[in-house]
């Protein structure tokens, strides 16, 4: 990430159309691997080593830091632009699910984010579409004072939503599963074209699955007819992209019976 000399375009959608990608075909890399590998491809095509695999995490904890930061200075509620530097708030990204993180806002609100052990290869459907794929369990939540207690949210919780993001290992499409009301919607599929993973940066790998899941941070609140805070669905994007790449780029964390 080199956005440093232009902090008045976080406009990440013009950078990946910069890079080459169009936002449709750009915003689903999250699920290349799998895709790729599902699809027949050569041993070792399209497979990130442990190494790339590290980097796109931290070029995400570097999108984080920046787009948080941004969005708080931006922020005229707390008169943030008379401040010359902010402290450093935004905590590490986890690396391995499942996973807890939560986020203290200065001047504004709190949230805190579960992501469940990932399923891996499990028959699943999806608005009536039926697939093999791989899925994981997130919850968010959002308040003025919030924390987690035995995996759960907790506190003066001003809005919470839990979904499930689904990936169809033959194709790569992604989808989202939520609960509205007494309903459940299904999100997708959201089906684009992937990027080469061989002709691909990792920061322009990272872009990608932050853009991706910026859309469906915005979906998902959408669908549950919720207006959150921009810096709220900055940070849920950051997660639903580290989670989208947990289940595809690494493999599970394996969990003690």
């Amino acid at each position: 990430m080199q956005m440093s000399d232009k902090t008045n375009d976080f406009n990440r959608r013009k950078v990946l159309q910069k890079a080459g990608f169009g936002v449709v075909g750009s915003s689903l890399a999250l699920s290349s691997v799998g895709a790729a590998q599902s699809a027949g491809a050569n041993e070792g095509e399209n497979k990130l080593s442990e190494e790339e695999k590290e980097a796109v995490l931290k070029e995400l904890e570097e999108i984080a830091e920046e787009e948080l930061n941004e969005c708080l200075k931006n922020n005229t509620d707390g008169d943030l632009s008379t401040k010359a530097t902010i402290p450093k708030w935004v905590p590490g990204l986890p690396d391995g699910l499942p996973f807890n993180w939560c986020l203290n806002v200065p001047f504004g609100p709190e949230m805190c984010a579960l992501a469940e052990a990932p399923i891996m290869e499990e028959s699943l459907s999806c608005g009536g579409n039926y697939f093999t794929g791989r899925s994981v369990g997130m919850s968010f939540g959002y308040g003025p004072n919030i924390d987690i207690e035995d995996d759960d949210i907790t506190g003066n919780i001003q809005n919470e939503i839990s979904f499930s993001l689904l990936i169809d290992e033959s194709n790569g499409c992604i989808y989202v599963e939520t609960g509205v009301g007494f309903d459940t919607a299904c999100l997708g599929p959201n089906c684009p074209d992937y990027p080469d993973l061989s002709d691909v940066s990792v920061t322009e790998l990272a872009n990608t699955l932050y853009d991706t899941s910026r859309d469906l941070a915005e979906d998902i609140f959408d669908a549950a007819g919720l207006n959150p805070p921009e810096i709220i669905i900055i940070a849920a994007a950051i997660l639903i992209a580290v989670a989208g790449s947990l289940i595809t780029l690494k493999p599970p964390t394996l969990v003690p019976a």
